[in-house]
This record gives structure tokens, sequence and C-alpha cells, in this order.
């Protein structure tokens, strides 16, 4: 295996996720349903009857999306490196929903040494923190069974709309996403060349955005507010609208059953 440079560690989601770590409950869990990942994961599998089958998300905490796969009765199998993953396996087991294993350790190591195989494998705004991308996806695959679905989603820091904005008001932020790995033409490349079929692959979301940035500054506030305008009218123009501007990129596929 290749040398990993992961952009984040476990100190930064410990940090990012302070207000839920000591207190996952029935609330932490929800997804609202006007979240955008949620509405495009329904839009594709919502109608699935799954009977017996596995799933598993990469990254899990704090395992919101999980529900939604809870709830087309999947077995629900999460890892994470942060602490206090196994609170959302236990809230998980409360809210009725058939459980499997969690483990908290690093992914790379896991998904190189295990045996397990899953029915579903998903990563929501995962493998764009680790600059060895290609190595990351490639056992994200290695972990689905036959016939099987691979789901990655990442946010769009890629596209030139969101690059301006997040380089200018969202530096720190933006410095910990490796802008090659967030390109779902590569994705579909990738696994193309593992007998995977897709089913969809591009940008959604539309043109929305969250700063970590929450600077007062007048001037800040005012610029972005020009930018954003700007954007904005240029996203509805049919000259310059494109998957750039969407918020999120992602990958359905599932994987040939011979």
């Amino acid at each position: 295996m290749s040398t990993v440079k992961n952009l984040v560690d476990s100190s930064y989601w410990e940090n990012y996720w302070a207000s839920n770590l000591d207190d996952i409950t029935h609330n932490n869990l929800k997804v609202e349903y006007d979240d955008a990942i949620y509405l495009w994961l329904k839009s594709f599998l919502g109608k699935q009857e799954i009977k017996g089958q596995t799933c598993i998300e990469i990254g899990c905490f704090p395992g919101r999306y999980l529900t939604f796969f809870g709830s087309l009765n999947y077995q629900l199998n999460g890892i994470d490196f942060i602490k206090n993953v196994f609170q959302i396996s236990e809230e998980l087991k409360k809210m009725g929903y058939d459980v499997g294993e969690f483990w908290q350790e690093e992914f790379l190591s896991f998904a190189s040494s295990t045996q397990n195989k899953f029915d579903l494998v998903s990563s929501f705004g995962f493998i764009e923190h680790f600059t060895n991308w290609e190595e990351v996806l490639n056992l994200h695959m290695k972990l689905v069974k036959k016939g099987g679905y691979l789901i990655i989603e990442a946010p769009n820091f890629g596209g030139w709309p969101h690059r301006i904005i997040r380089y200018l008001f969202d530096q720190k932020n933006f410095q910990k996403h490796y802008i090659p790995a967030i390109s779902y033409k590569k994705w579909r490349a990738a696994v193309l060349k593992q007998n995977f079929k897709i089913i969809f692959c591009g940008g959604f979301g539309g043109f929305h955005y969250g700063l970590e940035n929450k600077s007062k500054n007048l001037f800040f506030k005012q610029t972005l507010k020009l930018l954003d305008y700007i954007l904005r009218k240029l996203n509805a123009s049919k000259y310059f609208a494109s998957d750039s501007f969407d918020s999120y990129y992602g990958l359905i596929a599932k994987r040939d059953e011979a």
C-alpha cells in the first residue's frame, strides 16, 4: 500500500462534532426531509425492497444517513475513527433498526485486512480528505458484494464557482479538501474498470454553500453577498449554467453480479 495522507485527523472531527459526541440521540440521527443528500438517495433507492441485505457507511459519525438505509431494511454497519462511534449503534438499535457491527478504526487498515463484504457501501464527504483518493476509492469497491451498490458523495469544492468562494472566504476549510479527488468523471472511470454499472454520476443539490468561516466583518459579508448575487445570476443564465454550480457531486453504481 502506498503512502496515504489524510488532510484531517480525528481531533478535527471530534471538535467538528463536539456537540454530538456525548449525546447521540434520536434527534442527532434524524435527517431533515429537505436535506439534499437524503433527497438524492431517496430518488434512486427509495423504492427498493430489501430483505436480509447489509450496508456500511464509511466515516459514519454521526450516522444520519444510516437511518435512511435502515428505513429500507438494510442491516446497518459503520466505521469511523472518531470516539463514541459505538453510541450510534446503540441508538440505532433503540430506534428499531437491524444493527450489525461498528468499528472504531482507521478505514484503510480495516478495508485492507477485512474479509467482510456488504450489499451497499457508502461514504459521504470522505474520500476528498485523502491525497491518495484513488486507493481509498478502490478499497470502497473491494467491500462491495457482487450485485451490490457503491455510493460516493463529496461537497463540490472543485467546481469553479465554489472554488472562488471557498478560496476567498473559507480558506482553512478549503485546505482540508483535496480538490483532484472531487471529480465525478474520475470516479466514473475508476468504477467502470471494476465491473460496476453507473446508475447516477454527476452533480446535484443546486447552488448552495455553507462556510466554516463565520466572520462578522462587514466588508467580508458585503463582498460575499455581492459575489453570491453574481454567481446566482450566472447559474440562472443558459450560457454559464453547469454542474460546476451544484453543491454536491455523487456517484451511485452497481457491481456486476457475474
